[in-house]
């Protein structure tokens, strides 16, 4: 927190660097103390504010922006250019007088001939927006040193070269690395708890394309001025003005022996609190124990001491009246301008930029800006104006005698409060038990008196002369779409898309043996093979620190044998065979194990060969636990472990490094390295959510673990139930998505979750799953409508089974969920209520990866019972699929977005 700057003054205009050499100046105060109050100086010297700054904690924090910039290229032919100016200067300069005469005479003739073609990049220059509040602190970039005018890049570029931080640490202050290098503020930043954090960013780019053929431009311009200025006298007169100096904990009244005179100034209160007995300068600038605040402050009219009320203060040194006499004597211009222009076209592109490695945007801007100056010079006499004299707990009304009166003044209030029984001038004043305060104050128009509005009141004014310019700007923004691409905050990533690449750091792969990569993975990509009998696995030669480190990896694994007496090698970096100096993830004796070599997690879960598991094996260093998941869920946990000290070795994915004679036998795909201890929650998700379409950064985007993206036809985006959705409006309107080994394995339980909108009644498809990416083959609608409107939930044992639920009214937004399990057998859920269900069955799948159409059937002939196959009409939004049984409980958190 700070104030104004000590030695400055209180100026609204004084800059930055004015403030900033101040501060410096000061003994013991140096750079780091300017930037965020430390120890060396008070933080009341090292800060400035706006007008009508304030210290409260959560308060807002500004800072100026350079506005825009464009950059155009442009070729232009021009035939004829004439320009003369001519150019007379005379000034005289007095004692008090300076006098000072301009003759200026500009003739332009110019004929111009010009083809046009122009490509424009408006780019919004660095500008302060707001990223983040409360918990999320920082400083700025240590590699950069504080730079105002640094861009996200720099700062993000230098924050993700720090070992252990990556892009979401850069976002979100993640424990990878320390926030304060992964954010910037504007000046005057500040990291206590409560105050806003902003960041600079480089805006939004829109690339217009403008191409224009001006046939003739004829421009005939003459200027003459002729100016005569005398300044005559300036008169600068001190004024007092009541500035705050105080919030919350710092409260008191007038003071007692001087009673309330708001004409008073700190001088002449200080000296009575001073000469109080026990009370000093601390008491007096603090309210400290040895006198009581109420003697030590003074307020604006109406001050209350209630806490939490604002605390101000007379004080001098702002005012200025300046005389100033101007004589302009003449000006003369003539402009005549003639412009033939025969076609101007404009294309207007917007880019998506989508990546698989690290960052997908999709980027939708809309700006609309509009701007008005008014020059404004007037004298007036200001009777009566609103004060602000409360604020938080202490409401009131308008005065009950006089009815709701804007104009109505504090007498006219004053006088009624007391003359009610039992009101006094305190009451008057605080709000007291000697009357409501609800009779005892006045508001502003659109007053309210709920808890936490501000008061205000009407009171007498002085006279000034007013000189004024004012613009106002009015812009209105749709922010980008910025979304980091799953996972999220990982440190490495090998997606086997037919390569050992690490997509997110430096920590690629060599493969050993020419294992291969198998087009039918988890997620319908591709997927790592190796053979046993082939010693086949990856090795990363580049080191990576596990020492004395919290640390998750997670991967898919499909095991083609089982050996119950083997050793299968999944992951794992080598130093010695020593406790704590051998990490291994691996399968022995059928069963997964984390070891660092003596000191290891056992599972307790015997595994199948040709079956995909997905396993997380969690080290949380602070509690020294080593965790195992299956499937999402917690098989096993071992206290007291480690930590592991091995510094050095190569990292193997698919064997144990020791002697490579244990490598794995099957597929293994989507590994991924974080360097946290991830929760159970985290890995829950990561197991169980098999896709996510929210359609807020685009058509296609898959926001879930599997990145199974999609492919739209005659569907567009729209105004979704949360953020952005999408629009059916045609009968060859669906979104298709292909890769779902949930839906083709038999009795396995699943989810299906989403939004919708109905336009039309009837039937139709809304969620429709086949074996062909046609929408043929082994095919069912698991979700749809009746002939009658009603929406129906289906799934297929010995034959097609429904759910059928009630008639959906259109174009009202409607969460829908079809769960399974075999126990349960298919659930609907309507907006988190559940509907029915079918009782326990068994389902019977197609065996094969499936594809997933929403809004349509596509093919004929497939399995139905009560739903009619076909198109729907209207919205759909929040798409997801799980491969587990959701709660009732977690059904009805997704329907309360």
């Amino acid at each position: 927190m700070g104030a104004y700057c000590s030695g400055l003054g209180y100026n609204p205009s004084a800059t930055l660097s004015d403030c900033e050499s101040y501060c410096l100046s000061i003994s013991g105060c140096n750079a780091v103390d300017w930037n965020t109050g430390g120890s060396g100086c008070t933080p009341r010297q090292c800060a400035t504010y706006p007008p009508n700054y304030s210290s409260q904690s959560g308060w807002e924090v500004w800072a100026i922006t350079s506005g825009t910039s464009t950059t155009t290229s442009t070729t232009t032919t021009t035939t004829t250019t004439t320009t003369t100016t001519t150019t007379s200067t005379t000034t005289t300069t007095t004692t008090s007088t300076t006098t000072t005469t301009t003759s200026t005479t500009t003739t332009t003739t110019t004929s111009t001939t010009t083809t046009t073609t122009t490509s424009t990049t408006t780019t919004t220059s660095l500008v302060w927006v707001q990223v983040a509040t409360e918990s999320v602190m920082g400083a700025y970039c240590s590699g950069l040193g504080y730079n105002p005018s640094a861009t996200l890049s720099d700062c993000e570029s230098y924050c993700l070269s720090i070992s252990g931080c990556n892009a979401v640490d850069w976002n979100t202050g993640g424990s990878g690395c320390t926030p304060r290098q992964c954010a910037t503020y504007p000046p005057n930043y500040s990291s206590q708890s409560g105050w806003e954090v902003w960041a600079i960013t480089s805006g939004t780019s829109t690339t217009t394309s403008t191409t224009t053929t001006t046939t003739t431009t004829t421009t005939s311009t003459t200027t003459t001025t002729t100016t005569s200025t005398t300044t005559t006298t300036t008169t600068t007169t001190t004024n007092l003005v009541w500035v705050q100096v105080a919030t919350e904990s710092v409260m008191g009244a007038y003071c007692s022996g001087l009673g309330y005179n708001p004409s008073a100034t700190l001088s002449d209160c200080e000296s009575y609190c001073l000469s109080i007995s026990g009370c000093n300068a601390v008491d007096w600038n603090t309210g400290g124990s040895g006198c009581t605040p109420r003697q030590c402050a003074t307020y604006p009219p109406n001050y209350s001491s209630q806490s939490g009320w604002e605390v101000w203060a007379i004080t001098s040194g702002t005012s200025t009246t300046t005389s100033t006499t101007t004589t302009t004597t003449t000006t003369t211009t003539t402009t005549t301008t003639t412009t033939t222009t025969t076609t101007t076209t404009t294309t207007t592109t917007t880019t998506t930029t989508s990546t698989t490695t690290t960052t997908t945007t999709s980027t939708t801007t809309t700006t609309t800006t509009s701007t008005t100056t008014t020059t404004t010079t007037s004298t007036t006499t200001t009777t009566s104006f609103w004060v602000k004299i409360a604020s938080n707990s202490v409401m009131g009304a308008y005065c009950t005698g006089l009815g709701y009166n804007p104009s109505a003044t504090l007498s006219d209030c004053e006088s009624y409060c007391l003359s009610i029984s039992g009101c006094n001038a305190v009451d008057w004043n605080t709000g007291g038990s000697g009357c409501t305060p609800r009779q005892c104050a006045t508001y502003p128009p659109n007053y309210s008196s709920q808890s936490g509005w501000e008061v205000w009141a009407i009171t007498s004014g002085t006279s000034t002369t007013t000189s004024t310019t004012t613009t106002t700007t009015t812009t209105t923004t749709t922010a980008p779409c910025i979304q980091v691409a799953y996972p999220y905050d990982a440190h490495s990533y090998w997606a086997m898309e037919n390569n050992a690449a690490d997509s997110i750091s430096n920590l690629s792969g060599t493969t050993v043996n020419s294992p291969t990569f198998y087009a039918q993975g988890i997620n319908g990509g591709y997927t790592l093979r190796l053979i046993r009998s082939s010693t086949q696995y990856i090795t990363i030669p580049t080191y990576q620190s596990f020492v004395s480190t919290s640390f998750t990896v997670e991967m898919w694994i499909y095991p083609t044998s089982m050996d119950s007496s083997a050793l299968y090698g999944l992951f794992g970096q080598y130093e010695a065979q020593t406790t704590d100096h051998d990490f291994l993830l691996a399968i022995i004796g059928a069963q997964f194990r984390l070891s660092f070599y003596g000191d290891d997690a056992n599972s307790g879960t015997t595994l199948s060969a040709n079956t995909w598991y997905h396993v997380a094996f969690v080290y949380d260093y602070s509690s020294r636990t080593q965790t195992i998941y299956i499937n999402g869920v917690q098989d096993i946990s071992h206290s007291s472990a480690g930590p592991y000290l091995g510094a050095s070795g190569a990292i193997t994915i698919g064997s144990y490094y020791y002697n490579g004679q244990q490598p794995f036998d099957g597929y293994i795909d989507q590994v991924t390295l974080y360097m946290n201890a991830r929760s159970a929650s985290d890995i829950l998700s990561d197991a169980t959510l098999t896709t996510w379409h929210s359609f807020d950064c685009g058509i296609s985007f898959d926001s879930g673990p599997l990145r199974i993206n999609g492919t739209a036809n005659n569907v567009i985006l729209a105004s979704g139930r949360v953020g952005q959705g999408l629009s059916f409006t045609s009968s060859s309107s669906y979104y298709q998505l292909y890769g779902f080994p949930v839906l083709g394995t038999s009795n396995h339980p699943y989810s299906i979750s989403l939004w919708i909108q109905r336009t039309s009644t009837g039937g139709g498809s809304l969620v429709h799953v086949s074996s062909q990416t046609d929408g043929g083959g082994w095919c069912l609608d698991f979700m749809g409508f009746s002939s009658s409107g009603q929406i129906i939930g289906s799934s297929y044992g010995t034959a097609v089974t429904d759910v059928i639920g009630p008639v959906l009214s259109i174009n009202v937004w409607t969460h829908v969920v079809t769960t399974f399990s075999t126990t349960n057998g298919v659930r609907l859920y309507l907006n988190g209520s559940l509907i029915g269900s079918t009782g326990a069955m068994t389902y019977s799948a197609s065996g094969a990866l499936n594809t997933v159409i929403l809004g349509s059937s596509r093919a004929a002939s497939c399995g139905t019972n009560s739903t009619v196959a076909g198109t729907f009409y209207g919205y759909l939004d929040e798409f997801r699929l799980y491969s587990r049984e959701l709660t009732a409980a977690e059904v009805t958190a997704l329907a309360n977005p």
